[in-house]
């Protein structure tokens, strides 16, 4: 074998086991976030991952960009392309086996869940307060909240108001409204987190009894007594 030979062929096996290598690393990096944040009920990739969908698709980017390499090019790296084929195959492999084959403890899904609950008790406070707050400036500045076929709210003034006031009127009254819909948006998304718990611990534990009825009908309440939702 020549030297030339050799030399690539050495340039062609480092190749493949720093690929491996950053496998590794990669998994021992974020596999203990991963794992945190699934049990939270906040990885939007799992259903994929779990489906085999993100396994494909990390094979068909890594191998298409590798197999897209001009002719012009080292043509061992071109060749790593077949390689790194199964070696992304392998990974996908890996993170659907780990996706299926293992179960998050009971204890740590009932933390997680307490968790939110108490983040739902401030949020839902919070959201309370915003909504107090617009009722009494809407009611002490003689407001009249309006809403189009859209839905989208508009605000009349008294006739002898300056345009000067009624536009300030009118901008806090939309700062109002903004803030009291992104917290309720908020809400229903910590919600929904917190049902993907349940359904965990129900899977676990069919004794469970579900603790978010009380933050459903109380979100429902708020809501309605916003009226501009």
């Amino acid at each position: 074998m020549s030297f030339r030979n050799l030399f690539s062929l050495l340039v062609h096996i480092g190749t493949i086991a720093m690929l491996f290598i950053f496998i590794v690393m990669l998994i021992n990096e974020f596999w203990e976030k991963y794992m945190i944040r699934r049990s939270k009920g906040n990885f939007p990739l799992y259903s994929s991952l779990q489906s085999g969908f993100g396994k494909d698709l990390i094979t068909i980017i890594i191998g298409g960009l590798c197999i897209s390499i001009s002719s012009s090019s080292i043509s061992v790296v071109k060749n790593l392309a077949y390689d790194i084929l199964p070696a992304t195959f392998l990974l996908g492999n890996i993170l659907v086996f780990a996706n299926t084959g293992m179960t998050i403890p009971l204890e740590i899904l009932l933390n997680n869940l307490q968790e939110n609950i108490t983040e739902l008790n401030t949020m839902l406070s919070q959201l309370s307060v915003y909504i107090t707050q617009f009722n009494t400036f809407v009611s002490e500045n003689n407001l009249i909240i309006t809403h189009d076929l859209d839905g989208i709210m508009g605000v009349e003034v008294l006739p002898n108001t300056e345009d000067t006031r009624a536009q300030l009127l009118a901008n806090r009254a939309d700062l109002f409204d903004e803030l009291i819909h992104d917290q309720i948006y908020a809400i229903e998304d910590l919600l929904e987190r917190s049902s993907n718990l349940e359904r965990q611990i129900l899977n676990l534990d069919s004794n469970y009894a579900s603790q978010l009825a009380q933050y459903i009908e109380r979100l429902r309440e708020l809501k309605t007594s916003y009226r501009h939702f």
